[in-house]
C-alpha cells in the first residue's frame, strides 16, 4: 500500500476477531503491498477499527444506512427480487446459512413482508451468510434498514450538486 499511497497510515493495534473486508475494486490484492497475490492469511481488524460505522456491515456500498438492531421477534425477514440471495449484513451472495428474524415493529402493518434492505415487495426469505453467522452478526439484533428514505434524499441532492451522472 505504501508504494501507491505513502500518506496512508495503518492502525497497527492488536487485532481482534473481526475479519477485514475488501471492496470489489481491491478484491484479491494484498492489504500491505497492494499486489495481486494468492490469498493465504485472513486479515484481522482491531475492535476499535471494527466498531459502529466502521464495522464491515454493508460499509462497502452504503456506509450511511442504519439498521434497527432491536430484539428480533418471530417474524421472518424478506428480500425483494433485486436483493434476492444477498446476505442482509455484508451484501455477499455466498453460502446462505441462518434465517433472518426481524423485530415486531419492523413487521407491523404495512411493513409486513417487505424487503429488509429497500422496503420493496418481499418475494423470498432473507438469510445471513455463513461468515456472518460464524462471526455472530446474526445476533446483533433486527437488520431492517430504518433510514432508507433520508439516504435516498441525500443521494439525490448529492448527485444534483455534481450534476446528474449515470451510475
Amino acid at each position: 500500500m505504501a508504494k501507491h499511497h505513502p500518506d496512508l497510515i495503518m492502525c497497527r493495534k492488536q487485532p481482534g476477531i473481526a475479519i477485514g473486508r475488501l471492496c470489489e475494486k481491491h478484491d484479491g490484492k494484498c492489504v500491505v503491498c497492494d499486489s495481486l497475490v494468492h490469498p493465504c492469511t485472513l486479515v484481522r481488524v482491531c475492535d476499535e477499527c471494527n466498531y459502529g460505522s466502521f464495522q464491515t456491515v454493508m460499509a462497502k456500498h452504503h456506509p450511511d444506512l442504519i439498521m434497527c438492531r432491536k430484539q428480533p421477534g418471530i417474524a421472518i425477514g424478506r428480500l425483494c427480487e433485486k436483493h434476492d440471495g444477498k446476505c442482509v449484513v455484508c451484501d455477499s451472495l455466498v453460502h446462505p446459512c441462518t434465517l433472518v428474524r426481524v423485530c415486531d415493529e419492523c413487521n407491523y402493518g404495512s411493513f409486513q413482508s417487505k424487503c429488509v434492505i429497500c422496503g420493496g415487495v418481499g418475494i423470498s426469505d432473507a438469510y445471513y451468510c455463513k461468515e456472518c453467522t460464524q462471526l455472530e452478526r446474526d445476533r446483533d439484533g433486527c437488520p431492517k434498514i430504518v433510514n432508507l428514505g433520508s439516504a435516498k434524499t441525500d443521494l439525490y441532492y448529492e448527485r444534483k450538486k455534481y450534476g446528474f451522472k449515470k451510475r
